[in-house]
């Protein structure tokens, strides 16, 4: 999968972010991702936030996002 452009990135963003509070909790990244592999599951987004809420409030920032995306996705 290429790159992602910021935009792109800054458009998948405000599609998961469901509730429009520029945070993504678990709940929404599970239903993000799981446009993209079916077989994620709550676990698995713990520790993907552990990794890259780089905040540590438990939820994702649009730079925590992209920073996610981009090595997720490379």
């Amino acid at each position: 999968m290429p790159q992602y452009k910021q935009w792109e990135l800054e458009n998948m963003f405000a599609q998961a972010d469901i509730n429009h509070d520029e945070k993504l909790f678990t709940s929404e990244i599970l239903l993000f991702l799981k446009k993209y592999r079916t077989d994620i599951n709550v676990e698995e987004i713990k520790k993907i936030l552990a990794e890259f809420d780089t905040s540590k409030d438990g939820h994702f920032q649009l730079d925590e996002f992209i920073l996610f995306m981009n090595k997720a996705f490379p």
